[in-house]
């Protein structure tokens, strides 16, 4: 479509969907259900930052289409007309329309222009060229001390499963045992933690510790994943090669991955079935977050 950005048109189906994950957003920071007049879904919507004026008269055709579908009511109050939303969704839906308009405020602020550094994972978008210079390192340093903070958060929490876990082995397991197994928890979660794993030695890792965090495997989806052959003697191969090491590094760092997996499996096995699935099923959520955890902060 040609023309500058302010004068594309939005789909109906664009209008829809801004409409619905206003009331959304609106219903993840109030935790009811809102009620919204036209002017503040316009508001809202406006607020983004979008590159596309949505038309008055689009966002009143899209309303009324909402409501003939029954996902907004009505009602009159005096002079003025308060909408809701018919809630329909599930969580998971809530959570990807959440994340869609995320995506949406990104994409656009990018334009604006920003900074980042991957390799500390951290990314700001909407900064003009011409100041970013002077923004970087106090950014930097905030990034840096939000990421601890978050990280801190994490160990926190896994302390705390850790000790529910040797809590609920204790008097079932053999003492040496529940010592070896709380040693390699915390191994798992260097492992997890740990940003310097290369991405072939961290798939072996997880494909091995599936077997007690049941789940987690699936989030390694990397082109390594795909290159890696299925033998383990060919997998070592392959590692020792890309990283340019002895197979007997890579050797003893799937050592140390079997060894935790093996201490952990241990206590596990001489728990009852409700008592494993409730730690697997905690601890495969511990990792999944630990590892894929995306913050938004606007």
């Amino acid at each position: 479509m040609s023309g500058s950005n302010s004068t594309q048109k939005w789909s109906l189906d664009e209008a829809r969907s801004a409409i619905k994950t206003a009331f959304i957003l609106r219903i993840f920071s109030e935790d009811s259900v809102p009620k919204m007049r036209y002017t503040d879904i316009e508001r809202d919507i406006a607020s983004w930052g979008q590159t596309r004026t949505l038309h008055p008269k689009m966002l009143s055709k899209a309303i009324v289409d909402l409501r003939n579908k029954g996902d907004l009511k009505l009602e009159v109050k005096g002079k003025e007309k308060w909408y809701s939303y018919n809630l329909k969704e599930d969580r998971t839906e809530l959570i990807s329309l959440h994340a869609n308009v995320d995506a949406t405020i990104v994409n656009n602020s990018s334009r604006v222009g920003g900074i980042a550094d991957f390799d500390e994972g951290w990314s700001y978008y909407g900064i003009p060229d011409v100041i970013k210079s002077r923004f970087r390192p106090k950014l930097r340093r905030a990034s840096r001390s939000f990421i601890e903070r978050i990280n801190n958060i994490f160990e926190e929490e896994f302390d705390v499963f850790v000790k529910a876990t040797i809590a609920t082995a204790k008097g079932r397991v053999d003492a040496r045992d529940v010592r070896t197994a709380e040693k390699c928890l915390w191994r798992l979660y260097d492992i997890v933690s740990s940003s310097g794993w290369n991405d072939n030695l961290q798939l072996l890792a997880y494909r091995k510790l599936e077997q007690v965090a049941p789940g987690s495997v699936s989030l390694i989806t990397t082109k390594v994943a795909k290159e890696l052959p299925s033998r383990e003697d060919g997998r070592i191969t392959y590692i020792a090669d890309s990283l340019g090491v002895p197979r007997e590094k890579v050797t003893q760092a799937i050592d140390f991955i079997q060894e935790t997996h093996r201490g952990i499996q241990k206590l596990l096995d001489a728990l009852p079935n409700a008592d494993k699935e409730k730690i697997t099923t905690r601890l495969s959520a511990m990792i999944t977050a630990r590892y894929s955890l995306v913050g938004v902060i606007r």
